[in-house]
């Protein structure tokens, strides 16, 4: 039987994988400490990729969508929105 969304946002383990800010500490789904990033969008100055505005952290390991980083702060509701719509 497939579960809820929801229920799987309840069930991560979710202490301990992320700073007071957001900042990812250890991946929920696997526990691995190394990330990726890949930047989504930056400043265009016309002359090529400026400073990036966002950028979308993953698991180095699992490659699991972590965080999501936007005009200097990450965002709180990422994870739950990403798992709510999976």
């Amino acid at each position: 039987m497939k579960r809820h969304p929801l229920e799987r946002i309840v069930s991560l383990p979710r202490e301990g994988c992320y700073a007071a800010d957001g900042t990812p500490i250890k991946c929920p789904e696997c526990g691995h400490a190394e990330f990726n990033e890949k930047m989504r969008d930056f400043i265009d100055f016309g002359v090529g990729a400026g400073p990036a505005t966002e950028i979308e952290y993953f698991c180095g390991s699992c490659g699991e969508s972590v965080a999501y980083w936007a005009y200097g702060s990450f965002d709180p509701a990422y994870l739950d929105h990403k798992q709510a719509n999976t």
